[in-house]
């Protein structure tokens, strides 16, 4: 390096962990498709790192990248922040591998 920077690139990742049948839960678990039909905006926002709803194309856009292993599980990921929502022992693998792909990126 010629010139090498003094400044730290240091950039925020927001993990919204939902978890299934967790403290207080009324043991009605909604599937993967529900969250998103039902949620959908607010999990596109959140994803987004947005405060407004977003257009139709954009929602589509991160539904479709929604991914789910079980029909009672979901993982939504963007560039700025991920939503999670499975059962607390299953969470945690999900979220050290979303902190191991944003540091790689």
């Amino acid at each position: 390096m010629i010139k090498p920077s003094q400044k730290w690139l240091d950039e925020d990742y927001l993990i919204v962990d939902v978890a299934i049948g967790g403290k207080g839960s009324d043991g009605v678990v909604a599937t993967a498709a529900e969250l998103l039909q039902n949620y959908g905006d607010p999990i596109t926002r959140a994803v987004r790192g947005e405060l407004v709803t977003l257009s139709a194309g954009e929602r589509d856009e991160v539904v479709r990248s929604g991914l789910s292993y079980y029909p009672t599980d979901l993982v939504v990921v963007g560039w700025a922040a991920a939503l999670v929502y499975d059962k607390p022992e299953a969470t945690s693998s999900v979220i050290d591998l979303l902190e191991y792909a944003n540091t790689r990126a």
